[in-house]
This record gives C-alpha cells, sequence and structure tokens, in this order.
C-alpha cells in the first residue's frame, strides 16, 4: 500500500523535474545572448532598428490616426484627400498589419549569432546541452526584444483607438514574420557560419544570413501585403482579415520547420566553418 501510495507522485515529479533542468540551461544562454547584443551598440541598433521603427509607426498611428498621416502626405510624399482616404478605408485596414510585419521581418538579432561565437565556438559545440537547446537560445532572445516591442506597439495602437481586430492582425503579422525569418537566418548561420571574421560588421550587416533573411523578410513582407489589400478590394475585409492572421502564421512555422531540420542535424564537430 504505501509503495502504491507514493510511486505515483515521484512518477509525475519526473517530467516537471525534467522540465526544469531543460529550462535552466535555456534561460542561461538566453540571458548570455541578450546581454552580448547590449554590449555591441552597433549589433543593437543594426539588428534591432526595425523594433525601434515599430514602435514608431505605433505611437504615429495613435496620436495622428492613420488617415490623418496619409493626407499629411508625410508618407513618401503620397497626400490624398479626406475623401480619397474614407474610399481606402478598408484597403488602409488591410496594409497596416503589413508595416509592422516588415519591421519584424528586419529585425534579426538570431542571424549573425552563431558566427559571432567565433573564438568561443568551442564551448558552443562542447556545451553540456543540446543542438537545439543552444539554437533556441538564440532565437529566443530576439523572440524577447521582439515581443517588447510588439507588445509597446499594441498597448499604443489600442490606447490611440485603433480596434481590437486590427491591432490582432498587427501583433500576429509582427510576431509571425519575426519568428519566421529569424528562425530562417539563423537556421542559414547554424548551417555555414562565418567564424573566420575580422570586424564583427563583416556578419552583423554583410553576412549571407542577414541579407537573405532581411530581403526576404521585406519581399515576403510586400508581397503578401499587396496579397490582403487585393483580398480586401476583391472580397472584403474579412478575406484581408484571412490573410493577415493566417499568412504570418505560416511563415512562423515554416521558419521554424526549417530550423528544427537543422538542430536535429547537430552542431558539426572540429573545424566547423572553415
Amino acid at each position: 500500500m504505501n509503495a502504491a501510495a507514493t510511486s505515483g507522485p515521484r512518477r509525475c515529479a519526473r517530467p516537471a523535474a525534467t522540465s526544469r533542468d531543460a529550462a535552466g540551461p535555456l534561460r542561461a544562454l538566453t540571458v548570455k545572448e541578450l546581454r552580448r547584443i547590449g554590449s555591441m551598440p552597433f549589433y543593437a541598433m543594426n539588428s534591432c532598428a526595425g523594433l525601434i521603427l515599430m514602435v514608431v509607426a505605433a505611437g504615429a498611428v495613435a496620436l495622428f490616426g492613420a488617415d490623418a498621416l496619409l493626407t499629411s502626405g508625410v508618407i513618401n510624399g503620397v497626400q490624398l484627400d479626406v475623401r480619397a482616404v474614407a474610399a481606402l478605408r478598408v484597403q488602409v485596414d488591410a496594409a497596416l498589419p503589413w508595416v509592422f510585419g516588415f519591421c519584424g521581418a528586419m529585425s534579426l538579432t538570431s542571424a549573425p549569432a552563431v558566427s559571432l561565437e567565433t573564438r568561443a565556438s568551442w564551448l558552443m559545440l562542447t556545451a553540456p546541452v543540446g543542438a537545439g537547446t543552444v539554437l533556441a537560445s538564440k532565437l529566443l532572445a530576439n523572440l524577447v526584444l521582439g515581443g517588447v516591442a510588439i507588445a509597446a506597439s499594441a498597448v499604443a495602437l489600442l490606447a490611440g483607438g485603433t480596434g481590437p481586430l486590427l491591432v490582432l492582425q498587427c501583433v500576429v503579422t509582427a510576431a509571425g514574420m519575426l519568428t519566421g525569418f529569424a528562425a530562417f537566418a539563423l537556421a542559414i548561420d547554424a548551417s555555414r557560419p562565418n567564424l573566420s571574421w575580422t570586424t564583427p560588421a563583416e556578419v552583423v550587416k554583410r553576412g549571407l544570413p542577414v541579407m537573405v533573411g532581411s530581403i526576404g523578410g521585406v519581399l515576403a513582407s510586400f508581397g503578401l501585403g499587396f496579397l490582403s489589400v487585393t483580398a480586401a478590394g476583391a472580397l472584403g475585409p474579412a478575406a484581408s482579415a484571412a490573410v493577415n492572421l493566417a499568412a504570418p502564421t505560416v511563415c512562423a512555422l515554416g521558419g521554424l520547420a526549417f530550423l528544427r531540420a537543422v538542430a536535429r542535424r547537430g552542431l558539426p564537430g572540429p573545424g566547423w566553418g572553415e
């Protein structure tokens, strides 16, 4: 009886203990990544510029409204009258989330994260954790920074009177594009890192993962934004909302699947990247 009474709690405790054990290294590695970003101002500014623009855009929409911004001519010199803006109301609401998706897709601190290990790469290769944990910490640091910017933007939009459904679309679009392209760029960097750079700018500004991730994210944002606007004009706001919620989710899942495939192969051994 005593053995039967005590066996259940012990079995239940093992998964919880395993979960805590796995979360500890992930948390520590994520904090290490955040500290590195903070210790390299040019890295932070180059990789987080989109997040700053995201918050600025949300503040501008909250303070002045999208209609006022379009009629003022501050957006690429395009100045519309009040009637034209009112006629394009559905298309404007369809396109607005992709402003935040664009900002998220170009904010990729994870893109050069493996290459930046350089001389300390042996620590990463010999760490008593799996490749998935190492790569997840680099992605999670990117998502933590992005999450702060997205949350601040959502609060600003809601405070400015933007509808909850439109705010939800902005949040999902920003988070989905950020997650998908941060994971995609990190997977490229993990597959073929540049560990022979002479200055960090080589991988932070001109590295292949940064270029592919940023350009791919920008092109995808413009393309999907155009699709959303077209759907809004042809089928109505419900269609554009479906695009704005589904497309970023697909991007996020695709990027995570690619990163997971790279992590399953494991981190290469000595001579990696040479």
